[in-house]
């Protein structure tokens, strides 16, 4: 037993003490080396973690695993949680209006088992999970984009009508969505006319099946005219299978001109979806696709993606896993390096390598918060950019991370009034990692419900 004179005593007087499990023996700073359940901060002293009120007053029983949990707005302060249930065969997205619901609904089920991921513009929240592409107003699911006619309309001359023509006039009809405003890709043009006096034009129309849809426009060029279709009088007409006449002299037609062939098309299968430059960028396989803006004439921007081989995409060397978002561009994750996507326009994006051998697997794992991007690294490790430099977060806790399940992980930013936490749900271990970004250090960590 060493004698008292050989003994070295430590008062302290902050006991919000770091969390590291690394194991430095050089280490003579006081950390905890165990323990769970206890919360440090900028007050300096340890306390018990914190509890949380029920979310629910009457609860939801759920059969599957919750996947996702995403909260939003629409204009008018009403705030909504959006929950993904996973079974072994659907994916099902519930609702729950906060202050009003006492428990979730469900408003949409996919047969795929893929968790769905959520990002808002517009107004709506949208979610897709690489088979379902959706919408929801915070009343009506409807689809995600509205799918071009596949045929052009019938073209005939009526027999009757003041209208001439010296060449004749081509034809292109969408689909549209009065509630929002939004119109498909035009079909195929039509045969011409061809010449003709004093007569009209009889249009076959075929309805869409798509329930949002509940008009169809139609568009003409002038007498000889082409390229450049113009909406004629009387359109939009009902989304029905019909025929209607048109008999719009040139001086008549709209100004406003039909959707350019293409770029009003529906976002494809797609998943990890973030908000960048007015735009939802989103992954299919090795490709990043993003929604229309500029771009976009006629419709709505969020529901235009522009497709075929000159579409709004960048294709990496390696299938894509995830996205986060930086001051300046999207960071695009495979499992061993991201890319960057640079720019805020169609002439000004660029792609290039950010950095090698850090990647991600999960893309429910990758989080933004201010300027910062964090995500769990395929390395099983933590870390944070934003969008110049990179670090790691998890020196202290690599140990705990060792193995960590990244298909059962998921990282999330949390600040309220009092707190800047980094939070990473390790759900095969059940424990909640939390880093606090004001100590710049772990605390313990927290079990799942714990008390």
């Amino acid at each position: 037993m060493p004698l008292a004179s050989q003994l070295a005593h430590h008062t302290i007087s902050n006991t919000a003490l770091p969390y590291d499990v690394s194991g430095n023996p050089t280490n003579v700073e006081p950390v905890y080396v165990g323990g769970q359940n206890i919360l440090t901060s900028y007050k300096e002293f340890a306390e018990r973690r914190p509890g949380f009120d029920a979310f629910e007053s009457a609860v939801t029983t759920f059969t599957g695993d919750i996947r996702r949990l995403f909260v939003w707005q629409r204009w008018g302060a009403d705030f909504y949680a959006m929950l993904n249930e996973v079974t072994a065969t659907q994916s099902i997205v519930y609702k729950f209006q906060i202050g009003t619901d006492t428990s979730f609904s469900s408003i949409f089920t996919s047969s795929s088992n893929e968790p769905f991921d959520f990002v808002v513009s517009n107004n709506h929240v949208f979610f897709g999970n690489a088979t379902d592409m959706q919408k929801w107003d915070a009343t009506t699911v409807t689809n995600w984009g509205i799918t071009s006619p596949a045929a052009a309309p019938s073209v005939a001359l009526n027999g009757a009508g003041a209208l001439s023509l010296t060449s004749g006039r081509t034809y292109v009809v969408t689909y549209g969505n009065s509630s929002t405003g939004h119109q498909s890709s035009p079909s195929p043009i039509s045969a011409s006319s061809g010449s003709f006096t004093n007569d009209s034009v009889d249009l076959g129309l075929t309805a869409s099946t798509d329930t949002q849809v509940d008009e169809i426009h139609v568009y003409g060029t002038t007498d000889g005219g082409g390229g450049i279709f113009f909406e004629i009088t009387g359109s939009p007409f009902a989304n029905a299978t019909a025929t209607i006449n048109d008999a719009t002299e040139d001086v008549d037609l709209s100004s406003t001109v039909s959707p350019t062939p293409l770029f009003n098309d529906p976002p494809p299968a797609a998943k990890g979806f973030v908000w960048y430059a007015n735009r939802i960028w989103m992954i299919v396989d090795n490709k990043v696709h993003y929604t229309g803006w500029e771009e976009i004439v006629t419709g709505v921007e969020e529901e235009s993606l522009p497709s075929g081989r000159d579409g709004n995409f960048w294709a990496i060397d390696s299938e894509a896993t995830g996205l986060g978002v930086s001051e300046d561009g999207v960071l695009v994750f495979r499992g061993g390096r991201i890319y960057k996507i640079e720019g805020d326009s169609q002439d000004t994006f660029r792609l290039t390598k950010f950095v090698d051998r850090l990647g991600c697997r999960e893309r429910a794992a990758i989080s933004s918060y201010g300027r910062l991007t964090a995500w769990l690294d395929s390395s099983d490790s933590v870390w944070v950019t934003d969008g110049f430099q990179v670090d790691e977060l998890s020196i202290p806790i690599r140990p705990d991370l060792n193995g960590i399940d990244h298909s059962k992980a998921s990282l999330a930013f949390h600040a309220d009034g009092e707190f800047r936490w980094l939070c990473l749900l390790d759900g095969e271990d059940s424990r909640i990692r939390v880093y606090d970004l004001q100590l710049e250090q772990w605390m313990p960590p927290w079990t799942v419900g714990g008390r």
